[in-house]
């Protein structure tokens, strides 16, 4: 997680491949014209010879946008003026996009950061892109990149020739009303024939950021939309609100992105321009090239499901040392067998098992994500405040577990949705006893009735001393 493994062999793309500062490098250039309101009025493209002249990262770049120069980011100010400018133009394409549609999803990544001596040791997981000014300066590069691949895109089109197109289609109707359903549980209103169309969607996203569980629910959003793969055939980019959209300013990192440029040459070599040479090869037919886009797309889910896999194994690491303490965190999920929470710090996911949410029979609502009991009426759901204290770390299985901390409020059994209640209405304290314990924290493991303390007497012994060192820190 703490590098990239390059497509190409590191010798390339670290050396002849990569824009190293002051020396030259083969590139295929994208020339965009842009009047002062961010209106394009011109594109071209060609073979050239590129010569950087410095290599910024983007906490330098948004320390420099902020006029920040400390230290070592003095060298960031003789770039300053054309980094102003480039941000002016990026926050003007950026609002274009908005205005056409384009679907802006507030999902945090995780970032697991290693130790710079060690990589077998985990510092920290964060969110990758969290701070505010540093997110700006990605979204700034991010902007140049959408502009170069839609004017490729254009060109291709424009042209009629054979592309590897990105497509993103629009989500099925069947699903848009399940969430539809769901968010109706947050007094969210969905227009589902308008949300069919990126505006109509976007409109439920700008609901949703006001929500306060709106990390948990921009998810549920995300599911609701098909994947992004290659295509021979252009349907359109559904979450960019694209017409015409293809990768091809990554090369020497995805192979789709180095068949366009491949495809771009050819073209360009045709109408006698710059082409760096390119366009010797026979050109790849139709359905050549549509195998390449099934094989791209399957080795990017197999790509990002290994990345997954990783980051769940050093979420698992980091936390094997923290059994027993307690966090805060969000309810990111839940399910029929339990409830997953997203931790404030470290940027971990764990589940809290419904058998341990207390002595009751819970009842999983799909339509408001919650699991609420059926005696109680007490309930968890989607996008809680909770407070939790981890139980286990299995970093074989990759997975942390939970138990709830804190009290769980009063829930509509009917419709799984939180109801007003006095103080008196909530979970008992926690020295109150009962006949039938309720779910007030994580002394809710210790219940009172045989088949409980059945289970409890197989509990693995690190449990019992998860118990001990968690009383302990409360003392």
């Amino acid at each position: 997680p703490d590098r990239v493994v390059p497509m190409l062999p590191h010798k390339l793309s670290a050396g002849i491949c990569s824009l190293n500062p002051d020396v030259d490098r083969c590139a295929m250039v994208v020339r965009i014209d842009y009047r002062p309101d961010g209106t394009r009025t011109d594109i071209g493209f060609a073979a050239a010879v590129i010569r950087s002249h410095a290599r910024l990262d983007y906490p330098g770049v948004a320390a420099a946008l902020s006029g920040d120069f400390r230290g070592r980011r003095a060298r960031y100010k003789k770039w300053t003026p054309a980094l102003v400018e480039l941000d002016r133009l990026a926050k003007k394409l950026r609002q274009q996009r908005r205005v056409r549609g384009t679907l802006e999803l507030e999902v945090a990544e995780p970032k697991v950061v290693l130790d710079a001596d060690d990589p077998r040791l985990v510092r920290d997981v964060v969110r990758a892109k969290g701070i505010a000014g540093v997110k700006s300066a990605y979204e700034l590069v991010e902007e140049f990149m959408i502009a170069a691949n839609e004017a490729v895109g254009d060109y291709f089109e424009s042209h009629g020739l054979p592309a590897l197109w990105r497509i993103h289609p629009p989500p099925e109707p069947e699903r848009l009303e399940e969430l539809a359903e769901l968010l109706a549980g947050f007094d969210i209103t969905v227009d589902v024939d308008a949300a069919r169309g990126p505006i109509g969607l976007q409109k439920v996203l700008k609901q949703v950021a006001e929500h306060p569980g709106a990390q948990a629910l921009s998810f549920q959003v995300l599911r609701t939309l098909k994947q992004a793969q290659y295509s021979v055939d252009n349907v359109g980019h559904f979450g960019l609100a694209s017409d015409r959209y293809i990768h091809f300013t990554s090369p020497i990192r995805r192979y789709p992105d180095l068949v366009v440029h491949r495809l771009l040459k050819r073209a360009l070599r045709a109408e006698g321009q710059a082409s760096g040479g390119g366009g010797l090869r026979k050109a790849m037919p139709k359905s050549e090239l549509a195998m390449v886009a099934t094989a791209c797309s399957a080795h990017e889910r197999r790509a990002v499901e290994a990345e997954r896999e990783a980051v769940a194994m050093y979420r698992a690491l980091i936390m094997k040392e923290q059994v027993g303490d307690e966090f805060d965190g969000t309810v990111s999920g839940v399910t029929n067998f339990g409830a997953f929470v997203e931790l404030d710090e470290p940027f971990v996911e764990g589940l809290i098992k419904r058998e341990a949410l207390g002595d009751d029979r819970w009842d999983f609502n799909p339509s408001t994500l919650s699991l609420v009991g059926r005696r109680s009426g007490y309930g968890i759901s989607l996008g809680d405040r909770v407070r939790v204290e981890v139980s286990e770390a299995s970093v074989l299985r990759r997975r942390v577990e939970f138990l709830l901390v804190s009290e769980l409020p009063k829930l509509a059994a009917s419709k799984g949705r939180r109801r007003k209640s006095t103080r008196a209405e909530k979970g008992p304290p926690r020295n109150r006893k009962r006949r039938s314990p309720l779910p007030v924290g994580s002394k809710a493991k210790k219940r009172t009735t045989n088949q409980v303390r059945k289970k409890q007497s197989k509990a693995p012994k690190s449990t019992k001393k998860t118990g001990k060192k968690s009383r302990q820190k409360r003392r």
